[in-house]
């Protein structure tokens, strides 16, 4: 599939949806983004799930936010049941000018539906100079404290990228989880087993089958540290946006109401701290490490995803494609 054809069915199926144009376009481009740079049908699988969350009401296709200034270098956006995306392409450019001029500024968003990629927002930030990193939570509950057993965060990510002068960005973009919902899922359909740390079943025990788990709750990386991060990434996200506790916050995935879910962007001018080009210091830095030992350095495979699939197209399930097209005729 070229790359146009993907996305103007990403586009037809929101709109088939009730999606505004404009709500549409933005959404749409964050999909598609997501589909250029996986090697998956990430993008398209998650159209569907906003097409979902559509017709049944769980966000808002429509409504614009709104968004207050307290102070020249922050953004307090309420989504009204929306979408972030529109909401972050609206404020963009006054975002970055701010941060030029100031050093520094803060994007914060409540009552929105869940943000999807957070590499997404970074990326396009630190493909303009700046350094940014996200945090968001969304509903419902899935992930263990630390020292618990029962969900109080959701998967909680955060997100951080900054300019290279070779091109795509380094982008780091993890949740605070072992693993995701989706692939408990996937495991219990091919009826496979997961590694015993990935999650509690509903006794609190260690489990490796994903149908207990399921019915458990999943378990942070790197045990303490990792829930240590889960539970920063919510005093972000939702403490200081406003936003629903994941404790508190609807399903994203089923129901008709809307999680209310928070989304907090920080961004720094690099240019006005460092004596020399920044991106060249820190291309010299990370060619350094992955040449002299042997480092990964987030955000490569992203880039030569996207390359492919603009000289190669879009390959895509052809179920989730399906689905799209009966979204897009509605």
């Amino acid at each position: 599939m070229t790359g146009e054809a993907a996305y103007e069915l990403l586009l037809n199926a929101l709109r088939g949806c009730g999606a505004s144009s404009g709500v549409a376009s933005s959404v749409a481009s964050s999909c598609f983004d997501a589909q250029t740079e996986s090697e998956g049908s990430a993008g398209f699988e998650t159209a569907a799930y906003y097409c979902d969350a559509l017709n049944a009401g769980r966000v808002n296709g429509t409504t614009l936010h709104a968004t207050t200034r307290p102070t020249p270098v922050m953004f307090c956006v309420d989504a009204q049941r929306g979408f972030t995306h529109p909401a972050f392409d609206a404020e963009f450019h006054e975002f970055i000018a701010a941060t030029h001029q100031y050093g520094i500024a803060l994007f914060n968003l409540r009552n929105g539906y869940t943000s999807g990629a957070l590499g997404y927002y970074v990326h396009r930030l630190a493909s303009v100079g700046l350094v940014a990193m996200a945090f968001a939570n969304a509903g419902p509950a899935v992930l263990a404290p630390s020292g618990g057993h029962r969900p109080v965060f959701c998967s909680n990510p955060i997100a951080f990228a900054l300019p290279r002068s070779s091109g795509y960005p380094l982008v780091i973009d993890q949740s605070s989880s072992q693993t995701a919902i989706v692939n408990l899922r996937s495991a219990a359909k091919r009826g496979e087993e997961i590694p015993p740390h990935w999650a509690l079943d509903a006794q609190g025990e260690p489990t490796t089958d994903p149908k207990r788990a399921l019915e458990g709750v999943l378990l942070a990386f790197g045990g303490q540290r990792g829930a240590n991060i889960a539970l920063m990434v919510e005093l972000l996200a939702a403490g200081v946006t406003g936003a629903n506790w994941s404790l508190d916050a609807p399903s994203f995935l089923e129901g008709d109401k809307n999680p209310g879910a928070g989304l907090l962007i920080i961004a720094l001018n690099p240019a006005l701290t460092c004596d020399e080009s920044f991106s060249d210091r820190t291309e010299n830095y990370l060619t350094r490490i992955k040449t002299e030992f042997d480092a990964y350095i987030p955000g490569e495979r992203r880039g030569k995803n996207k390359v492919a699939s603009e000289s190669a197209g879009i390959t895509v399930d052809r179920d989730v494609a399906e689905r799209l097209e009966n979204f897009a005729a509605n």
